[in-house]
């Protein structure tokens, strides 16, 4: 079993101060698009519980993959050459890759080796800074 290393209050705060300081929109349209937040939301809370989803003094996400054989990975905010790197793509998953990789400052090869357990985390991130 699992050890909780983050009370499910304070992942929740935590998750929290990570949309204010980087200006996530929270407020959902309608039913279908707060299930899919919460999906979302319940993924990451989940990551800083276990310990596995950090932050720095920056307020970026540190993700430490932990079935995958990958360093830590910080993720830095979007920018338009962000959408760019998944422009040059084909396809959605080499699109969402190559956008992870920017973000990431890694290279999509990164994400295609990752185990699912771990790319559902990242992706999570990637979604929650569409947002």
């Amino acid at each position: 079993m699992k050890e909780v290393k983050v009370a499910k209050e304070q992942a929740e705060l935590e998750f929290d101060n990570f949309c204010v300081n980087f200006d996530i929109d929270t407020d959902c349209r309608d039913q279908e698009e707060q299930e899919s937040f919460n999906d979302i939301k319940d993924v990451v809370v989940k990551a800083i519980m276990y310990g596995h989803l950090t932050f720095n003094e920056n307020s970026e996400p540190i993700y430490v993959p932990h079935r995958s054989d990958c360093k830590p990975l910080t993720f830095r905010e979007m920018d338009g050459a962000s959408f760019m790197a998944g422009d040059k793509s084909q396809g959605n998953h080499q699109a969402m890759h190559a956008i992870l990789a920017d973000l990431t400052k890694t290279t999509s090869g990164t994400f295609a080796k990752m185990k699912n357990a771990d790319l559902k985390v990242c992706r999570a991130i990637l979604r929650l800074f569409m947002a």
